[in-house]
């Protein structure tokens, strides 16, 4: 238990009680006992914080109002100090009591291990002395590294401050104006003391003190010394750059190491003295669990190894980290960068880079040129960007090497690779991880099928939030990154397809790795004249921006701005083919597309807009091989039960002419019924309901003719449709039939008679034998228990 009245105060410091009374001090209770309440005033004399003093000694004898910041203490009698034109810091506010009793003008540091940044300026204008008391000399030195001429006056011996040396009875002006007159330059010591000027740190105490005060005034600490930047924030995340030029999250230990540097923290002891105390733990993981809104270090783009253009058509060129812009420019020594090439000489560079790469077409050649001036005007477009695939119908053409050169130019090696997993969790971490990273490029090496919920997602936004490796918190990211992919005869998913931009090589022989007789020796020559060819690359961006910038007139969805800036700097720069042959990369889609427009056709054929069940429908497909990976090699069960969830995946999706309608339940199997219907651009002059066909003769089987010749871009039946037996009447929901005989009478299979020389796209894929992989393929909970494929 603490008691202290404001009279015994007044009594050990030798200092009238009434005088204490003006500056606000009085008796109050706290908790039970008896303290001094001591105000803290601002300039306009408003109270904004109050220090409790419990008793005359002891570790535990201050204590802040809780919610309260440190401060000075008396600031309400600035305008004095300005008035005698200059300061007196002294520690503590009995110090401060002794001296506005003679009149001297004082300022209270409320301890000598704190000295915030930013108080500095409550002294502009004015001569500043600081009193040292024995043993804090570090703190002069501390004050002094923010307060030019700061001058120091030293306790003389057997004496601490300034109430000891009016209790002491000496005459207090004359010593103190003697020890003024004796003050040093803090600027002078340091001289004396070489070795100590690398050590000055603030310091923090951490006793008896709320932890938001503490990770205040640590952050202060952080922010101050964070000149030129070394901590960043990218997102809610903090980070530091590691020494591969790779933003690495900041972990409690990384950031306790960093406290421990920047400040001193100190605790009092059972004697009363500050003694040196390591950074708190829990201080460490309040600043990393802090939003980004109160993270005061600055915002971290990613980091970039070439010049690049920023909003307006600034080029920023200078090393180092750009306040305006976010962006950390690490050049390596990219020496002799220019941007005033003329324009044959940049396109020559860049011709001279891509020559030996057998382009299948202008516009993978085209495309090839965009993925490589992408970085340097990334900025100036302001929506996502799509990914661009290299692909080759074999090993050896090229394809790797035409994206490590591509990656090369503008970041100076090649890009950080990451795999396609099965696991979609996974795939979300990786990419995570990349972009926390602050990596320019990401490359997806050696895909077999571009397929992927979460790199769909990611390639379809501006910032990304996602799950870290290691961890289940979530990050909300920038997403800035040039995506490019590499693979042989990559297939595509459908959803892929309209994110994706071909890049076509073929050498158009069966061993490419064999090749000779190339006229650049890549990647060495690329790496030779890097600055050459940076100079090519921002000289076209620039020849466009001082032309205006003109648009492009091809367009992409969700890719406009995209689209606009790279169609008319390829304009400029006299490309041609730019997004002319996407229409071959839908064509090629993905087998299991391709498989359902197949199916399709073959259904609208044999029952027109008649709901039919997925049993109905795996008769079908089980006759004509299709959508093997559904069915194929599980037991019948299995194969049904496979064929009703794909059946519900494919609910209201388009295939060439028709869309796969919901129709209730089947009146006798209760299982889900569905049914096609024309697309409305298809409708018109179309009859949604075939006509009934002429009858024929008992036991004779209607033939479906089936003309894959005549089909459309994307293998969708176009001709005369097959004739089917009447839709039988059904109520709403429900598909009605006289019995479940009926049924299978109906679904004995007619003879089909296809012509697979004509198929487009098709042909390998309705009598595909069916491989090892896809016969293991079991639904999760069948009885064979086998593994079955993740897309």
């Amino acid at each position: 238990m603490t008691n202290l009245t404001l009279k015994e105060l007044a009594i050990a410091k030798k200092l009238p009680v009434e005088f204490l009374r003006e500056l606000g001090l009085q008796t109050i209770k706290l908790q039970s006992n008896q303290a001094v309440k001591i105000p803290y005033f601002a300039e306009d004399g408003e109270e904004i914080a109050v220090r409790y003093r419990l008793a005359l000694d002891g570790d535990t004898r201050f204590r802040w109002r809780k919610g309260d910041k440190t401060t000075l203490y008396g600031l309400q009698r600035l305008e004095k100090a300005r008035e005698a034109g200059y300061v007196l810091l002294v520690e503590g506010e009995s110090d401060s009591w002794t001296a506005w009793y003679y009149d001297i003008p004082v300022l209270g540091v409320p301890g000598k291990s704190i000295w915030k940044p930013g108080w500095e300026k409550v002294s502009n204008g004015l001569q500043v002395f600081l009193w040292c008391e024995p043993g804090a000399v570090d703190f002069a030195e501390r004050v002094g590294k923010t307060i030019p001429g700061l001058r120091v006056i030293h306790a003389p011996d057997g004496i601490k401050d300034l109430s000891e040396l009016h209790i002491s009875g000496k005459p207090f002006v004359e010593e103190l104006e003697k020890l003024q007159s004796g003050a040093t330059l803090v600027a002078e010591e340091q001289e004396r003391e070489p070795a100590r000027q690398n050590n000055i740190r603030p310091g923090i105490l951490i006793t008896n003190r709320f932890l938001r005060e503490i990770t205040a005034d640590t952050l202060d600490c952080l922010n101050a010394a964070n000149e030129p930047p070394e901590l960043f924030k990218t997102g809610n995340e903090i980070v530091r750059i590691g020494p591969s030029d790779v933003a690495e999250p900041l972990t409690v230990a990384a950031l306790r190491g960093k406290m421990d540097r920047t400040a001193d923290y100190l605790k009092i002891g059972a004697d009363g003295e500050e003694n040196p105390a390591r950074p708190p733990m829990d201080v460490a993981q309040d600043i990393l669990a802090l939003p980004a809104a109160d993270i005061p270090f600055p915002e971290l783009r990613g980091v970039r190894h070439a010049p690049l253009f920023l909003q307006g058509g600034r080029l920023l060129y200078a090393e180092g980290y750009d306040t305006g812009s976010g962006w950390l420019l690490r050049l390596h020594g990219l020496n002799g960068i220019r941007a005033d090439m003329a324009l044959p000489e940049a396109r020559g560079w860049l011709d001279e880079l891509f020559c030996d790469f057998p382009f299948a077409d202008e516009p993978s050649r085209t495309h090839a040129a965009t993925l490589l001036l992408q970085p340097f005007v990334r900025e100036l477009i302001t929506s996502p960007t799509p990914c661009y695939l290299i692909d080759a119908p074999t090993r050896g053409t090229g394809k790797g090497l035409l994206a490590e050169v591509a990656t090369l130019v503008p970041t100076g090696g090649p890009a950080p690779v990451m795999s396609l997993v099965g696991d979609g969790d996974e795939v979300e971490k990786r990419i995570t991880s990349l972009l926390l990273g602050g990596r320019s490029h990401i490359q997806l090496d050696n895909v077999r099928t571009l397929r992927s919920a979460h790199l769909e997602a990611a390639l379809t936004t501006l910032y990304w939030n996602g799950r870290r490796l290691g961890k289940s918190e979530m990050v909300y990211l920038a997403n800035r990154a040039t995506w490019l992919a590499t693979g042989n005869n990559v297939e595509v998913s459908d959803e892929m397809a309209r994110r994706t931009i071909p890049i076509r090589l073929d050498a158009q022989v069966e061993r490419p790795e064999d090749r000779t007789g190339f006229k650049r020796e890549l990647p060495g020559w690329a790496h030779e004249n890097r600055p050459a060819l940076v100079s090519a690359c921002l000289s076209i961006a620039k020849i466009w921006i001082d032309s205006g910038q003109p648009r492009g007139a091809a367009t992409l969805g969700r890719y406009e701005s995209w689209a606009a800036v790279m169609g008319g700097l390829l304009d400029v720069a006299g490309y041609q083919g730019f997004l002319r042959d996407r229409a071959r990369l839908h064509g090629a889609a993905d087998t299991e597309t391709q498989e359902w427009m197949a199916t399709v056709g073959l259904w609208w054929g044999s029952s027109g807009d008649r709901a039919i069940t997925a049993g109905d429908l795996f008769e079908l497909v089980k006759e004509h091989d299709l959508l093997m990976s559904v069915w194929g090699g599980r037991s019948r069960t299995g194969a049904l039960q496979r064929m009703g969830h794909a059946l519900s995946k494919k609910r209201d999706r388009v295939f060439g002419r028709y869309v796969i309608r919901a129709a209730g339940l089947d009146g006798v199997t209760r299982n889900a019924a569905y049914r096609l219907e024309l697309c409305a651009a298809s409708a018109a002059g179309v009859s949604k309901t075939p006509e009934t066909p002429e009858t024929l003769d008992a036991g004779t089987e209607t033939p479906v003719n089936i003309d894959f010749l005549d089909t459309d871009a994307f293998g969708c039946f176009a001709g005369s449709r097959a004739k089917t037996p009447e839709t039988p009447s059904a109520s709403p929901g429900v598909l009605q039939t006289d019995s479940k005989n009926t049924r299978q009478n109906n679904w004995q299979k007619p003879p089909v008679n296809i012509d697979f020389l004509g198929v487009s796209g098709v042909s390998g894929v309705l009598n595909s034998p069916q491989t090892a992989g896809e016969a293991q393929e079991r639904e999760p909970g069948e009885d064979e228990g086998e593994p079955w494929e993740v897309f």
